[in-house]
């Protein structure tokens, strides 16, 4: 679960679209600039380093004082208007592997563009991608299903979710 600001808790569900068709309408709609469909949206990806993982599953030892590292790209897409408050999530998850504890300088988590996004993580079908909507009220799903109905039929492509 996600909170925001006002630490109220979201609630989660996972929608079924092409995640470069998400992005590719994001994009027309940033150069399109509806009215209608107003929208902030962020990138960013972050660099997480586990020590404590399955060593026996990677065929090395403890000793051996390595760390898995992943990546987690995410863009954020959420109403400018807070009330029915929603965020539509892209984030795409890649283990990058095993790497020394010393190594740890060139995975630097940064904000990025929608188009170096776009080409680091979905263009090279990096690891596993998930789109997931946060929603704080029913009011704010229904809210969200109108906004997301229009962009779809801005944009002329079909998508379920």
């Amino acid at each position: 679960m996600v909170k925001t600001q006002n630490d109220e808790i979201l609630h989660k569900v996972t929608l079924n679209v092409p995640p470069r068709e998400l992005v590719r309408w994001v994009r027309e709609e940033i150069e399109e600039r509806h009215i209608h469909l107003n929208f902030y949206e962020s990138a960013w990806k972050e660099y997480s380093f586990e020590e404590d993982y399955d060593y026996r599953a990677f065929g090395v030892s403890k000793e051996e004082n390595l760390q898995l590292v992943s990546v987690e790209a995410i863009l954020d897409i959420e109403p400018l208007v807070e009330q029915n408050y929603w965020i539509l999530q892209l984030k795409v998850t890649d283990r990058i592997g095993l790497r020394r504890r010393e190594e740890q300088f060139p995975y630097i988590s940064k904000n990025l563009s929608i188009d170096d996004f776009t080409e680091e993580f979905l263009r090279r079908r990096r690891g596993k991608a998930e789109i997931i909507l946060f929603t704080e009220t029913l009011e704010a799903k229904r809210h969200f299903d109108d906004w997301f109905m229009i962009l779809k039929s801005e944009h002329r492509r079909t998508a379920t979710h």
